[in-house]
C-alpha cells in the first residue's frame, strides 16, 4: 500500500472540488460536506507544517473520529477525480452532483441520506478498475459493469448500515442484474464500518 501525506490528499481534493466547479456544480460544492472536510485536513497540515508531529496529533485527536472520516473520504474523493474527468462531464454530471450531498458523518446517515457515500463508493470503484486498465461504466442496475476477457462483469456497490443489512444486501443482488447474466460482484464499503449502536 502507497504511503499518502496529508498534503497530497489536501491537493488531489482540491483539484477534485475544482472539477465539479467545472462541471457547473459550484453550488453543490459550497453547500457539500466536502468543505468541511477541506477545513478538517487543512488544519492537520498547517498544524503538522507549523508544529510538527506532536501538533499534527494533537489536532488529529481534538476528534478523531471526524479527523479520520475527512481524511478517508478526501483522499477517495480526490482519488476519483482522474476517473471522473475522462469518464466525461455527461456521463457523470449528475451523480458526482448526488456525491456531494449528505451529512458530514456516517453515523447521522438514514436510509434518506445515504445516497451521496454510496454513489462516491460506486466511483471509488469504478476508478480503480479503470486504473487497473478496464474500462467500466457506471449505472443504475447495476452499479458498475466491466468487460475482462469477453465476459462482462455487473457489480453493485453496497454500504449496509447494519451488520444484519449484509446479508439482506447479499440476497437482494441478483435482482439488480439483468435477467440470464453471470451472478453479480458484491462489493462492500470498507470506508463506512457497520455503527456499533447497530450491531
Amino acid at each position: 500500500m502507497d504511503r499518502v501525506t496529508w498534503d497530497a490528499v489536501l491537493a488531489r481534493l482540491d483539484d477534485a472540488l475544482a472539477l465539479c466547479h467545472r462541471f457547473g456544480l459550484g453550488k453543490e460544492v459550497a453547500a457539500s460536506r466536502f468543505i468541511e472536510y477541506r477545513r478538517v485536513v487543512t488544519g492537520l497540515v498547517t498544524a503538522l507544517h507549523d508544529g510538527g508531529q506532536d501538533a499534527a496529533r494533537e489536532e488529529f485527536h481534538r476528534d478523531s473520529a471526524l479527523s479520520m472520516i475527512a481524511l478517508t473520504e478526501a483522499a477517495e474523493f480526490g482519488d476519483v477525480g482522474d476517473f471522473i474527468s475522462q469518464y466525461g462531464e455527461h456521463g457523470v454530471r449528475r451523480t458526482l452532483g448526488r456525491v456531494l450531498d449528505g451529512p458530514v458523518l456516517p453515523a447521522d446517515e438514514d436510509p434518506n441520506s445515504n445516497d451521496p457515500r454510496n454513489r462516491l463508493f460506486e466511483f471509488v470503484i469504478a476508478s480503480k478498475l479503470w486504473r487497473a486498465g478496464l474500462q467500466p461504466r457506471l449505472g443504475d442496475r447495476p452499479d458498475v459493469s466491466c468487460e475482462v476477457r469477453g465476459k462482462t462483469f455487473f457489480i453493485e456497490c453496497k454500504r449496509p448500515l447494519t451488520a444484519r443489512g449484509v446479508k439482506g444486501r447479499i440476497t437482494d443482488e441478483p435482482r439488480c442484474c439483468p435477467t440470464g447474466s453471470m451472478p453479480p460482484v458484491a462489493k462492500r464499503s470498507a470506508s463506512s464500518p457497520c455503527r456499533s449502536r447497530d450491531v
